[in-house]
C-alpha cells in the first residue's frame, strides 16, 4: 500500500511538473505562484514572474541543481557573478549519505559546517556561519573574498539542501520556506 501511495505521489509530482504549475496560488498570500518538484521528492514555490531549471552536475545524477531565475534572464548570465543583477537563486541537493569512488560518506548539516568554511579558505575566501531559523536544521553561509554570496544549507530527511544568492533577502527567504519534502528520497528520478 505504502509503495502504491509513493508511486501516486511521483506520478502526480510529475504530471503536476509537466503542467508547470502555472497559476497555482501561494497558501498565505493568494497569489498565483510557480511550483517546482525536485527528483528528490521536494517542491518549491516561486514567483510566477521567474523560472526554473533544474539539472545534475554529476554523470551519475546525485547532485540536483535548479537554477531559479527571472523570465528573461540572458542565458549567458546565469553565472554566480550575476546572481545579485539579475536575482537569480540556486538550489542544489544531494543525498545527505553521499556516495563516491572513494566510498560513503556522511554530508548532512553538521559536516558541511566543517567542510564548507574549510574548502572556502584554501581558495583564499572567508565565511562566517550563522543560526538560521527554519524548520529543518539549518545554517547560513555569509561567503566573501572571490564572489560574495550567501548559502543556506539546510538538512531534510534524506538529503541536504543548498540554497545560493547573492544576497539574503525576501525572495531567498520565500524560497527557502517555500520548501515542501513531499516524497522525501534518497535515490533521485520519477
Amino acid at each position: 500500500m505504502a509503495m502504491k501511495r509513493l508511486g501516486f505521489g511521483l506520478f502526480l509530482g510529475f504530471v503536476l511538473v509537466w503542467a508547470g504549475f502555472a497559476g497555482a496560488k501561494d497558501a498565505k498570500g493568494g497569489k498565483a505562484v510557480n511550483m517546482f518538484m525536485g527528483n528528490y521528492g521536494y517542491v518549491l514555490e516561486f514567483p510566477t514572474t521567474y523560472t526554473a531549471l533544474p539539472s545534475f552536475d554529476d554523470p551519475e545524477k546525485t547532485m540536483e541543481r535548479v537554477l531559479i531565475y527571472p523570465k528573461g534572464t540572458p542565458a549567458a548570465k546565469m553565472d554566480e557573478k550575476n546572481y545579485g543583477k539579475y536575482g537569480i537563486m540556486r538550489v542544489e541537493v544531494a543525498p545527505i549519505m553521499a556516495r563516491t569512488p572513494r566510498g560513503t560518506f556522511r554530508a548532512g548539516l553538521k559536516e558541511l559546517t566543517v567542510i564548507i568554511p574549510a574548502a572556502l579558505k584554501e581558495n583564499g575566501e572567508t565565511c562566517v556561519v550563522t543560526k538560521f531559523a527554519s524548520p529543518f536544521p539549518a545554517a547560513k553561509f555569509t561567503i566573501s573574498g572571490g564572489i560574495p554570496v550567501v548559502q543556506v544549507v539546510l538538512e531534510g530527511a534524506k538529503v541536504t539542501y543548498i540554497f545560493t544568492a547573492a544576497k539574503d533577502d525576501a525572495p531567498l527567504r520565500n524560497l527557502i520556506k517555500s520548501l515542501k519534502e513531499i516524497a522525501p528520497t534518497d535515490k533521485p528520478g520519477l
